[in-house]
């Protein structure tokens, strides 16, 4: 064979790519092109390690000024607050955060508050430390598979730069559970594949740790034992290499049932910890796999946000102003020419790769398995198509699949170790091939690195920062909190469909010390003068609220009056309707006496104890509609409303 067409192919016919004379042709004498190439350095398994350290060493510095535009985002809040606020202990580390049961990321959440709240670069810290696990355990998984060969930087660095782990890495709470679980994938199969080659009882004992591992920080690690199952039955016959799939399945579980025994007994166990564990938990509700909406997220998931991020994509992105936080949306020309490269990648490994047809089908498995099933089990029952095509496009929902991917490229281009029948048809890579395989693999790098630097331009880490540094400073400096007003945090840091945990006493709490959490807590209304946190963070006079009534009552300026002899209540209307929200009221009145009113608004209501004379009062209540109420006045004297103003705070 002329040594120009030698490296696919003398790969293909079994070399391992550990044996450095292995990769030297015979014939290549010692001023050729050949023994330059094949022989130089970068080829050896040291060569090979280095080169790979290089790259996970570049993507860690590349995502680390990636971390600087980011911040605390939604999760992250409420991950921090019932971290400085709940004691450490089953109860804490077992609740179900939305419909995740995570101890591991409670864990870590509950150090890094203890060390220091809000500390952005303690955060970046854990998730650059956690990247750097999930590479080293990719090429873990790599080299025990295909061995210390050049061809298994390919996947690794697809790994390592793909867009589709991008958002999950700049949102704390996400990274804390997808990153854990990429470890323990790519581990849990190096530790496998070790086992059915050497048929060492400890190494079955570390892929089950392994699982057990991810399965602390995510529920889709409940998926890794079907993984090793498939890539068992398809790549590990009996005699340990890939045979014929016909009885292959009965035939792995019956020579490794007690392995399949205890995954069934983890996942049994995860099972009963997870439907006994309510605390934190919402309800949810499963819809029909082969409903519109279900069919719709599947095919949206992977074909417009899967495939495209497969080739570097989406390149382009979209977030609404008030999000630190950005969804895929590849234009429909993208989306097309990416299925089609990926079909004909999918038709070219299987006509000249064997076996290559398992591999993309075990790619597809996990996609269904880990990433469509659990969102039809438990996300998009009761949502409109609308937001369901939204949660499609969202790259966090797919970014555990970038091991797996890794994976099944790989499998589907390399011949395992030790593999002698790796091609249906002998292969050629002439220099015009080679070329255009270069180009193509450059041009996917080039096609990520613009996606995931189009994302940075999402991230308003900086807004969240000074809000947090201001808000910081105002409590260390012993600020008063007399007359505070609780309000929502700003929504670029947590929506307001967060309810409570958005609340500004509840999300400044870890930075506060007791009687500033007590009087920040206490919900009283504020006589004359009030206070507020604003959207910068500082500590400022409250003066109203975005949205006032009309003029109250006759000319006499006592505005609208009831109790004593008069009705018992006063009904006033506001100039629009108001969704169920927490607001801030300013209430302007006169009374003659101490006054008791039950203040109504849409749902939401509160009890006021008013003192005589004339004032003005605020105070925070939960409601919705563009009706004030105001009943039960006990006043002997007569209580009168001259303004009452509901809405967003507005600052002096």
């Amino acid at each position: 064979m002329p040594a120009g067409d030698g490296a696919v192919v003398d790969e293909a016919a079994g070399s391992t790519g550990n044996d450095e004379k292995a990769t030297r042709p015979a014939d290549a004498g010692p001023g050729s092109a050949s023994r330059l190439i094949d022989g130089a350095w970068f080829r050896t398994p040291r060569g090979v390690t280095t080169s790979a350290i290089v790259l996970i060493a570049a993507q860690l510095i590349w995502r680390a000024t990636l971390l600087r535009h980011a911040n605390f985002f939604q999760d992250d809040y409420q991950l921090i607050e019932q971290a400085s606020g709940e004691s450490f202990g089953w109860h804490y580390l077992m609740q179900i955060h939305s419909v995740h049961l995570m101890p591991g990321v409670f864990l870590l959440v509950k150090i890094v508050t203890a060390i220091s709240p809000y500390s952005w670069p303690w955060a970046a810290v854990t998730t650059l430390v956690l990247q750097l696990l999930a590479g080293l355990a990719v090429l873990r998984m790599l080299r025990a598979l295909f061995g210390t060969r050049p061809a298994i930087l390919a996947p690794l660095a697809l790994f390592l730069l793909t867009p589709l782990t991008i958002a999950a890495l700049g949102w704390w709470a996400a990274a804390l559970n997808v990153l854990p679980a990429e470890v323990a994938a790519a581990m849990a199969v190096a530790a496998h594949v070790d086992y059915l080659r050497g048929g060492k009882r400890g190494r079955a004992v570390a892929e089950v740790a392994w699982v057990v591992a991810g399965l602390l920080f995510f529920e889709k690690a409940v998926a890794i034992p079907v993984l090793l199952l498939a890539l068992t039955v398809c790549y590990f016959g009996s005699n340990g290499r890939p045979g014929p799939l016909r009885g292959a399945l009965g035939a792995t579980l019956r020579s490794h049932w007690r392995l399949w025994a205890a995954y069934a007994g983890v996942v049994a166990g995860y099972g009963v910890l997870y439907l006994t564990s309510k605390t934190g938990a919402v309800k949810i509700g499963t819809v029909s796999p082969v409903s519109h909406a279900a069919l719709g997220f599947a095919g949206r998931l992977i074909f417009q946000t899967f495939v495209p991020g497969v080739f570097g994509g989406p390149w382009q992105w979209y977030a609404p102003p008030q999000n630190s936080y950005g969804w895929a949306t590849p234009a429909g020309s993208a989306v097309w020419l990416t299925c089609i490269a990926m079909a004909l990648v999918v038709l070219a490994t299987v006509r000249y790769r064997a076996r290559a047809e398992r591999a993309w089908l075990i790619l597809l498995g996990w996609l269904v398995v880990a990433d469509v099933a659990p969102m039809i089990a438990g996300r998009l029952n009761g949502l409109n198509y609308q937001t369901i095509v939204v949660f499609a496009q969202d790259t966090r929902y797919v970014a555990d699949a970038a091991p797996v991917l890794a994976l099944c490229v790989a499998l589907a281009f390399i011949p395992l170790d030790g593999e002698t029948d790796p091609l249906r048809k002998p292969v050629r890579f002439p220099p015009v091939r080679r070329l255009a395989s270069v180009a193509g693999g450059a041009a996917i790098i080039v096609a990520s690195l613009v996606s995931t630097q189009q994302y940075t331009g999402f991230l308003k880490g900086g807004e969240a920062q000074t809000y947090l540094s201001n808000a910081r400073q105002a409590l260390r400096s012993g600020q008063s909190l007399q007359g505070f007003v609780d309000t929502y945090a700003m929504p670029d840091m947590i929506l307001n469909s967060f309810g409570a945990y958005g609340y500004v006493s509840q999300v400044l709490a870890p930075l506060a010390d007791g009687a500033q959490r007590q009087a920040m807590a206490s919900g009283a209304a504020a006589l004359n003068n009030a206070v507020a946190f604003a959207p910068d963070g500082r500590l400022r006079p409250l003066v109203d609220a975005t949205d006032p009534s009309a003029p109250l009552g006759p000319s006499n300026g006592f505005g609208q009056c009831a109790g004593g002899s008069r009705p018992t209540s006063i009904t006033v209307s506001l100039p629009k309707s108001l969704d169920w929200s927490l607001y801030v009221v300013r209430l302007d009145f006169t009374d003659g006496s101490p006054a008791s009113v039950d203040f109504g608004f849409g749902l939401g209501s509160r009890t006021l104890k008013l003192p005589s004379s004339l004032h003005r009062v605020y105070f925070g209540i939960v409601g919705n509609g563009n009706t004030v109420v105001l009943s039960k006045i006990a006043s002997t004297s007569g209580f009168c409303v001259s303004r009452v103003s509901v809405g967003d705070p507005v600052f002096g």
